[in-house]
């Protein structure tokens, strides 16, 4: 079962909606203020019409879903206090169904990051393998073993002994997925934030509450000393694979040049953020500061270049 939360965590993830509802924060933040606000809303309309034991989030670790799973816990805790005056309920965090797409060889780091946001956002967790198309048809058709402390308990869950031996899997009731696409991502300049996937794919509707939101957005959002835990009380000490020590904790790689995320054969920091052009790489150059951090890059039109060109 899930285990009470920091409260450190709780006021750093409560506090999504302080960045809005208050006004010298709105003052200071300006048009980020305006986009949390929109994106809540936007979460707030499809809990409140489909629920989220019909909703599930995309997640893989990378800086854009890690956005949306931090919006998407506060607006759950927001309606959890709307409906229960419970001071045990309040302690806890509501359980987010989500999909963790995964790539050929994941970096390490991407992985201990993902497992450990299961524990900080209790994410009810599956992997599946594939393209975003094949992954969901699997998981709404109640492929994939569930991780997190709410696997097992869900009516939806796919993994009694009776129904792998027979090769039955209870469909997943899912009808709306959360997902981190931003405008400038690939396929994202004709996209809605709220959309139904197209003829072909498994019937459900895509949602994206960040899709407007830039590079310096997502950034400014991720570092913002509103969010700030301590770190021992939100991670275990012997894996704290996240950058910086202040805002919403984030996948590390990002902290050593890394923008854009993938497979570990077709991501490499980016150039750009590199501070000694022109010199070879050596393979300890990631571990000696050479590469700046993610949010130093100005040009967010340069975010994938750091990708292979089959990324």
């Amino acid at each position: 079962p899930s285990q009470p939360a920091p409260q450190s965590w709780l006021r750093a993830i409560d506090n999504t909606y302080a960045l809005f509802e208050e006004e010298q924060n709105r003052k200071q933040y300006g048009d980020l203020a305006t986009k949390v606000k929109d994106a809540v809303k936007l979460c707030e309309e499809v809990i409140d019409e489909l629920g989220i034991n019909h909703s599930t989030l995309s997640f893989n670790g990378g800086k854009d879903c890690t956005v949306l799973v931090h919006i998407l816990a506060a607006v759950l805790r927001r309606k959890k206090r709307r409906t229960t005056n419970s001071i045990t309920e309040d302690n806890m965090l509501e359980c987010i169904p989500s999909l963790y797409i995964t790539c050929t060889s994941p970096f390490q780091e991407v992985e201990d990051f993902v497992a450990e946001s299961i524990r900080r956002y209790n994410l009810l967790l599956v992997r599946q393998k594939g393209s975003m198309k094949e992954a969901l048809e699997l998981y709404l058709n109640g492929q994939g073993d569930e991780e997190g402390s709410a696997a097992g308990t869900r009516s939806t869950t796919a993994n009694t002994a009776s129904q792998q031996q027979n090769g039955h899997h209870p469909h997943r009731d899912v009808k709306a997925i959360f997902v981190g696409t931003r405008r400038t991502d690939p396929h994202g300049a004709d996209l809605t934030p709220r959309k139904q996937t197209d003829p072909g794919w498994p019937d459900v509707e895509r949602i994206q509450p960040i899709l407007d939101w830039t590079y310096q957005d997502v950034w400014e959002f991720l570092r913002c000393p509103l969010f700030a835990v301590k770190q021992d009380e939100v991670c275990d000490e012997k894996q704290q694979q996240w950058g910086q020590t202040y805002g919403v904790p984030y996948c590390s790689l990002y902290d050593e040049g890394y923008t854009s995320l993938g497979s570990t054969y077709n991501t490499f920091p980016n150039p750009i953020l590199d501070t000694r052009k022109g010199e070879p790489i050596d393979e300890q150059d990631r571990h000696k500061h050479r590469w700046l951090p993610a949010y130093r890059l100005e040009d967010e039109s340069q975010e994938r270049a750091g990708r292979g060109s089959s990324a």
